[in-house]
């Protein structure tokens, strides 16, 4: 089935409570803000010259500045990557249309797509008892720290839908938690599971990269990133005054 027969959603259109509009981008998996203008106009930009959409600019009662301000600021985004249409060998899979409104998008669809990134939230524990963190205790709506950690069965699940996807581009697997240097076990047996089944598929390994608060860090573990090429964020909190000020270690002794 060619994926012009399928109607799929290429974006979303969402405005925040103050008004500021954003766009998801479902090819790249990004969040992005766009000016009112731009924003206006993605709900009926269906083609892909430019002289039509400059007609719809004029049409739409936008000046020529606007109008040269808005193609500037779409092309900034196509240039990112974002808003593009699918490709496949170099030919467009979605030839007649850019965008589409509406529609129901599920999990099947999204996994049409060539997502690079697959994110694993190997636990929900963590040493730390951030004051501003949306797991604590000061944000109702989120969980809370549990000692809940993935089973390895639903990782290698996860992994074998993903790294199984028909993907012109190199997959990307990324560590988050809680703290998940505390499920570092877990961790490097998914690495190794990921690895060695791109080497059974024939395929390029993925890259890997986790989130950390630095705080469990040791020769070992970063002899083992530098060896395994894996990428590491650490997050910080501003000047050490406020950072130490909000940043708390887990006195409880367990997680609840």
């Amino acid at each position: 089935m060619l994926l012009r027969d399928k109607i799929i959603p290429l974006y979303y259109k969402y405005t925040t409570s103050n008004g500021n509009g954003y766009v998801y981008d479902v090819l790249t998996g990004q969040i992005v803000w766009l000016s009112e203008e731009v924003y206006l106009l993605l709900e009926d930009y269906f083609v892909l010259e430019k002289q039509a959409f400059h007609d719809k600019c004029i049409a739409g009662g936008f000046t020529e500045e606007q109008v040269r301000s808005i193609i500037k600021s779409y092309r900034r985004l196509q240039s990112l990557g974002i808003l593009n249409i699918p490709q496949k060998n170099g030919q467009n899979l979605y030839p007649y249309k850019i965008f589409y409104e509406g529609g129901i998008f599920g999990c099947d669809d999204f996994f049409q797509y060539n997502a690079r990134l697959l994110i694993l939230e190997i636990t929900q524990q963590c040493n730390l008892r951030c004051e501003y963190c949306c797991y604590g205790n000061s944000y109702s709506s989120f969980r809370n720290h549990s000692r809940k950690i993935m089973d390895i069965e639903v990782a290698k699940r996860a992994i074998d839908e993903f790294l199984h996807r028909d993907s012109q581009e190199r997959h990307a697997i990324s560590f988050y938690g809680g703290e998940p240097l505390l499920a570092f076990g877990l961790l490097q047996s998914i690495i190794d599971y990921s690895n060695q089944l791109a080497d059974d598929l024939g395929k390029q390994r993925p890259s890997f990269n986790l989130t950390t608060n630095g705080t469990l860090l040791n020769d070992s573990i970063i002899h083992y990133f530098v060896k395994n090429d894996i990428a590491v964020l650490i997050s910080l909190d501003g000047a050490r005054e406020s950072h130490d000020r909000c940043r708390k270690y887990n006195t409880i002794g367990n997680d609840h």
